[in-house]
């Protein structure tokens, strides 16, 4: 069985207290940490420790305060500035109470006196910080996921009432421009101008509404045993015209096993419609966009799945859906409010915000999850995760 390797990187300018740090990590054998679990590097500066955690992952970081171009607090300080994700474990000659605390309060995992800590202390104090760490990270995760979730329940609840206040006006103002097109009989060019504006306004208008009321009515799901093939083929010939016009090649690559998935067809049709229409708009003509469906088994680590709220185990079969195209890549600033409620860059173009926020509402609903990504080969992925029928 392949072991998990923990990268400690060791920031000390005593050369024999390093590397005996370094023999107590690789060779101590307790019953609940391997020796072989441990990869040790050494620095010697502050300076050198910044460049290595730069260009290479670290799991764990054991600091001498005292180094040869830093000195106290001000080491910590400057080192959680450079790497606020990484767990620091302060190395010191001597006890010293308030010391402890203040590293404790800058942020510091534990605190141990070089030449008092034995192996199992060591390494206990290692593998303790690499877990509480992980555990702030998640909760601050679930923190901002929960904040989000409320974020959109009240948005949701605030877009239904402005629909519904709105929709009704909307058609009495249509109804009025009907009524006046109709009454003045060959009107000059002019008028005719301006009742098609005002027409154009509150069509406007009222799709802003219908997106606002999508949004707002992910209740009740039909949902029903499908072949995802098949709404991923209805989705794309609802578009074909539109790449066609700006002569945007279309390459499907279904897999003919895939497994079933029980869905909301006319949903999950809105879902690709959606994000295929984005893809297009996002290309120069000419490009290619490519659809493709496959089953895969969620790994553990894996960017996608594992989390509790993408509902998706290690080891637990998904049903996959890629739409990817070779137009430009998003900026990151971008990925990181894609799928928030009136986020949009296509503001001028008539972009309402609502499109992708619906779908991934709608993925939720089905208990998927839907990521989108800029791909190394160039390009960008929108991938929609489903569970397979038991």
């Amino acid at each position: 069985m392949q072991k998990n390797i923990i990268h400690v990187m060791v920031v000390e300018d005593d050369r024999d207290e390093a590397e005996l740090i370094g023999t107590l990590l690789t060779t101590a054998k307790i019953p609940e940490v391997s020796a072989e679990a441990f990869r040790v590097s050494y620095q010697t500066t502050l300076r050198g420790a910044m460049a290595e955690i730069a260009k290479e992952y670290v799991d764990v970081i054991l600091l001498d305060l005292n180094l040869p171009d830093s000195g106290g607090l001000d080491t910590l300080i400057k080192l959680r500035g450079e790497a606020p994700s990484i767990p620091i474990v302060v190395l010191t000659g001597a006890y010293d109470r308030k010391l402890a605390i203040d590293v404790l309060h800058r942020g510091a995992q534990d605190y141990l006196i070089k030449g008092k800590s034995d192996h199992q202390l060591l390494l206990r104090s290692v593998r303790y910080s690499v877990e509480r760490k992980r555990a702030e990270e998640e909760l601050k995760r679930i923190q901002t996921q929960l904040i989000q979730a409320e974020k959109m329940k009240s948005v949701g609840r605030l877009a239904a009432g402005a629909a519904h206040e709105v929709k009704n006006p909307l058609a009495i103002i249509m109804m009025g421009i009907d009524y006046l097109t109709r009454k003045f009989e060959g009107p000059d060019e002019k008028t005719k101008m301006i009742m098609q504006q005002m027409k154009d306004a509150v069509l406007r208008a009222d799709y802003v509404v219908k997106g606002l009321l999508n949004f707002s009515s992910l209740k009740d799901l039909d949902m029903k045993v499908t072949n995802l093939d098949e709404v991923l083929k209805e989705s794309i010939a609802l578009v074909r015209h539109a790449m066609e016009k700006r002569q945007i090649g279309i390459v499907t690559d279904f897999d003919p096993h895939l497994p079933m998935v029980k869905i909301d067809r006319s949903r999950i049709q809105q879902v690709f419609v959606n994000l295929l229409t984005n893809a297009e708009e996002s290309m120069p003509d000419g490009c290619q966009l490519t659809v493709k469906t496959y089953a895969k088994k969620v790994e553990s680590g894996s960017s996608v799945g594992y989390r509790t709220e993408d509902h998706f185990v290690p080891g637990q079969l998904s049903v996959v859906a890629e739409i990817s195209n070779t137009g430009p890549a998003i900026p990151e600033e971008i990925l990181e409010n894609i799928f928030d409620p009136f986020f949009t860059t296509k503001r001028e173009r008539g972009g309402t915000g609502l499109g992708l926020s619906v779908a991934k509402s709608i993925v939720d609903q089905h208990k998927g999850l839907i990521r989108i990504y800029n791909r190394e080969e160039g390009g960008v992925c929108a991938a929609v995760f489903l569970q397979p029928v038991d």
